[in-house]
């Protein structure tokens, strides 16, 4: 039976030793010191002619060991392989001792979709948060009363932690055979949402009444141009003066 591609990103390995090897070999990636202990690695139970069970492991380098005969070191076999990333391998290993070698035959090809695909599936959603996030959260100020202005713009931010808790409940019960079918589930989500606020949009009033981000931008205007000139605003008033007419006699005398 052919085993199936390795989940998050690990790969498969089974062993096929063709020659009288230890009874069990030891599979330690490149880097690791060895003379420390033998309980490090993946420790491998062979025998000769007979295919082990496929084993997931992380995508790096190896090489072969054996264990001695009083188990208390490792001998290096030179044999070395490197596993890639969703790959199926099969090794054939040959020789003896030093003179060990490894074939390495892919049942299974490894990932070849690179990551850089994911940059702009991120761009593409950052620009559509900033845009439906903006755009919600100016129509909830604009268009509640002015004492629920607080009230509508939380409310707004509680449908997104209700979205997260939909992708949450979706994707810890496990119905979904696969995850591509996941996000399929949430892009008819989003179109369904989407045609649902076009519809009432069609039908929608604006409120009047409301505070309008131009009146809000005079008022500002006007409160900085009187803090420029005092404190406190003093409202223009016409002020008449007029000079006090005295009259003046003047007697003359002969």
């Amino acid at each position: 039976m052919k085993e199936k591609k390795p989940k998050h990103g690990n790969a498969a390995l089974s062993i096929f030793c063709t020659d009288k090897l230890a009874d069990s070999l030891t599979i330690v990636s490149m880097g690791t010191d060895t003379s420390a202990s033998t309980d490090i690695g993946t420790h491998i139970n062979v025998k000769p002619f007979t295919v082990t069970n496929f084993i997931e492991m992380e995508p790096l380098s190896y090489k072969i060991y054996e264990l001695s005969e009083d188990l208390s070191i490792l001998i290096d076999t030179t044999a070395k392989f490197t596993l890639k990333m969703g790959g199926v391998y099969t090794a054939l290993v040959y020789g003896n001792g030093s003179k060990s070698g490894v074939h390495l035959y892919v049942d299974v090809t490894e990932n070849t979709v690179s990551m850089a695909w994911m940059i702009p599936q991120y761009v593409l959603v950052t620009l559509g948060e900033v845009l439906f996030s903006i755009s919600g959260l100016s129509f909830a100020y604009s268009q509640a009363p002015m004492s629920l202005k607080s009230v509508v713009q939380a409310v707004w931010l509680l449908t997104v932690s209700f979205g997260d808790l939909m992708v949450i409940i979706v994707a810890n019960i496990h119905s979904i055979p696969s995850q591509m079918y996941e996000f399929f589930l949430f892009a008819v989500l989003m179109f369904l949402d989407t045609f649902i606020f076009m519809i009432m949009s069609m039908f929608y009033k604006y409120k009047a009444n409301s505070l309008d981000y131009a009146e809000l931008g005079e008022e500002s205007e006007e409160t900085n141009s009187s803090k420029r000139h005092g404190d406190e605003e003093f409202p223009l008033k016409s002020f008449t003066t007029s000079a006090p007419r005295h009259s003046i006699s003047i007697s003359s005398q002969n």
